[in-house]
């Protein structure tokens, strides 16, 4: 058991519906590994790859299987032990990351318990709060693998929670003030620079 002063993690067997979820996801594995495989020999025997590009798109061929065998074993070890994690705790931070892609942007969720974070669909973010208190059952290896999620208590350790919630933002004003002053510092570099005719 792991404890903290805004969460606790035990872990417990997974119930029958749970281990159900568990095997519907390692049987889709081979399906995606299939699917991956197939694109790949479509891509060499498609293009005729030579040089820099075939060692490029070797080494992305080779990263994503890396990350596919990491995801199965994920689950393969889930499926041997046969248990899960409980996790206890209060909402310290809800927290959004979008990332931007070639084609748009996507966006990643998470919940903080004190120093602790978790990843978590959007249905199941925008069902609770900062100062909520949930208990959250999850995948020990997986995680975006989530058996269910519930309400214990609202308005805990309120007054804790806003001091943490104050002093991140406190915290990232103070960064996004360093990137200004590094960024203006920089242009003023190249800008003294091209002026006395080291640069251009």
């Amino acid at each position: 058991m792991l404890m903290d002063q805004f969460y606790k993690i035990t872990v417990a067997p997974l119930e029958p519906h749970e281990l159900k979820k568990l095997k519907k996801g390692i049987f889709i594995m081979p399906i995606v590994t299939i699917f991956i495989i197939g694109f790949f020999s479509m891509v060499l025997t498609q293009f005729d790859l030579e040089g820099t590009f075939l060692k490029i798109f070797g080494g992305f061929a080779i990263l994503f299987m890396t990350v596919l065998i990491f995801i199965v074993r994920g689950y393969v070890l889930d499926l041997r032990d046969q248990t899960k994690e409980i996790l206890q705790g209060v909402i310290t931070r809800k927290v959004k990351r979008r990332q931007k892609k070639k084609k748009g942007s996507s966006t990643s969720y998470y919940f903080y318990f004190g120093d602790k974070s978790i990843l978590v669909p959007l249905h199941i973010w925008g069902q609770f709060e900062e100062a909520d208190m949930i208990e959250v059952h999850r995948s020990k290896r997986i995680s975006n693998l989530i058996y269910k999620t519930e309400l214990m208590k609202r308005g805990v350790l309120v007054e804790q929670v806003q001091e943490i919630k104050e002093a991140h933002e406190a915290k990232e004003q103070k960064m996004t003030m360093i990137a200004l002053i590094i960024f203006v510092v920089i242009v003023g570099v190249v800008i003294l620079l091209a002026n006395i005719g080291i640069l251009g």
